[in-house]
């Protein structure tokens, strides 16, 4: 911001409340350098933290209340409408491509297309909308919102030649996309490849954290260490990487279509080791640790109940006489057996 107060700020945090924090009510008030001074990386990281869990709630929750609110008879109508192709022979083709256009024109109205994706997720997880679906309508929101940054190109003041010029770079990206990966109905991969994500994730719970670590945070921070490194450094550990998926990927359609052609040991993955060829050794460290932790919760909570307990027993001790206290004794020792 130009603003003249903000000059000589070095903080995103509302500052001002000083020794009187009783009038301060925003949110981390003290946190600034009047306060505990947690710093502008600390207070990003939390409220990370907090969008992501409340996203996440928010899904879950609309995915439940989707699964409640509509009854079977409903879902089926809802379900057979939106999964629909057009019912005239030789023009069902076009209805993926109508669809499209439908998804960027509602991107379009909400101006976001994280707010029209977040919303149709839910709708996939209730089962009304299917993943060929969902698909060209991600795409039309891609080019729907397109038109947020045409529009803050056109509204701009100074260098608006270069403004528009970036915006239409946005556009061409998200259609050149689109013509690679939509029209060939082989270039659809993305669609088989969220199919067998999604059964993974079903089979093993924890896969869907790891591929979100993996994908957003450890795989950025490789690249852009390697982009640090230099070219060279890059190249020389990109594409060796590139070339094995490659040839994996390559093995994986021979086995599947052109089993024949392959030599017996590449007819499947069996000659490799179990945890290069299956996520079980893996599943099975992680729930050894997860019964573990849980284990230790349950044997704190026993030790917690089991000192209640002796607390109780010794005030009742010294309110009662000797006989009182055997029985109440022998009734301790029955109920801890």
């Amino acid at each position: 911001t130009n603003d003249e107060k903000y000059e000589n700020s070095s903080t995103i945090l509302k500052t001002g409340c000083g020794e009187d924090s009783s009038s301060c009510t925003f949110l981390f008030a003290n946190f600034g350098p009047e306060g505990a001074d947690i710093g502008d990386s600390s207070s990003g990281i939390i409220l990370l933290v907090i969008s992501l869990v409340m996203l996440c709630g928010c899904l879950i929750g609309m995915v439940r209340i989707l699964n409640s609110l509509l009854g079977e008879k409903m879902r089926k109508i809802i379900k057979n409408g939106i999964n629909k192709d057009i019912p005239i022979k030789y023009l069902g083709w076009l209805t993926d491509y109508l669809v499209m256009l439908v998804g960027a024109g509602l991107t379009i109205i909400v101006q976001s297309s994280s707010v029209f994706t977040s919303t149709l997720t839910p709708l996939a997880g209730a089962g009304l909308v299917s993943l060929e679906r969902a698909y060209p309508l991600t795409l039309g929101s891609n080019i729907g919102t397109t038109t947020t940054s045409l529009l803050a190109a056109l509204a701009s003041d100074g260098h608006k030649k270069e403004a528009i010029q970036i915006a239409l770079v946005h556009l061409c990206f998200n259609i050149t996309g689109i013509i690679l990966f939509y029209p060939i109905p082989f270039m659809r991969w993305p669609v088989p490849l969220a199919q067998r994500l999604g059964d993974i994730t079903s089979q093993y719970r924890w896969f869907s954290v790891a591929y979100l670590l993996l994908m957003f945070f450890i795989f950025p921070a490789i690249i852009f260490g390697l982009s640090l490194a230099g070219p060279v450094a890059m190249y020389v550990v990109l594409l060796p990487i590139v070339a094995l998926v490659l040839l994996v990927i390559s093995i994986n359609l021979l086995q599947k279509y052109k089993q024949n052609i392959l030599p017996t040991v590449l007819r499947d993955w069996n000659f490799l080791p179990e945890p290069f060829r299956s996520l079980e050794p893996i599943d099975r460290i992680i729930m050894a640790c997860i019964g573990f932790f849980k284990n230790m919760c349950r044997r704190n909570t026993n030790n917690t109940d089991k000192n209640d307990i002796n607390t109780d027993r010794n005030s009742n001790s010294n309110q009662t006489n000797p006989e009182q206290k055997a029985s109440i004794n022998m009734g301790y020792e029955t109920e801890f057996v």
